[in-house]
């Protein structure tokens, strides 16, 4: 990420930062920051399969290989973050209405991700172009 000038001048220092070399860093950092949703309120556990975990990182790893989208703002891993807790909200959704003891994402709740990827990219200067829900 970015740090504005003027907190560079009164740090004194430069921080270097990097996006997740690999996958299986992206999906160990969107397990650690990412909302657990209600099991203390007493809803049902939400249980990820591995391969949905790779498909939101993979997600994010090629938005950040994207042309389309700018570079130079970024794609952190906060957009994995984001799509992880509306997958595994959407799967609690799911089990809460007919009070299954187990939530689960599917396939079709990736569609959703396009909402909360295209929220936290910043495309290209496109003009007349695809809209950015086409695009991500």
């Amino acid at each position: 990420g970015r740090i504005i000038t003027p907190l560079k001048d009164r740090l004194g220092s430069q921080v270097r930062t990097h996006y997740p070399p690999t996958l299986d860093h992206e999906m160990a950092i969107v397990r650690q920051e990412k909302h657990r949703f209600g099991v203390e309120d007493g809803a049902p556990p939400v249980v990820v399969p591995p391969f949905m975990e790779e498909l939101v990182a993979e997600l994010t790893h090629l938005a950040r290989r994207s042309p389309e989208i700018s570079q130079r703002s970024g794609v952190s891993v906060r957009v994995s973050v984001a799509n992880a807790e509306v997958l595994e909200a959407a799967a609690l959704k799911r089990a809460v209405r007919p009070g299954e003891p187990l939530g689960s994402p599917r396939v079709s709740d990736l569609g959703a991700l396009v909402a909360t990827t295209a929220r936290k990219v910043v495309l290209e200067s496109i003009g007349d172009g695809p809209r950015d829900e086409r695009i991500v």
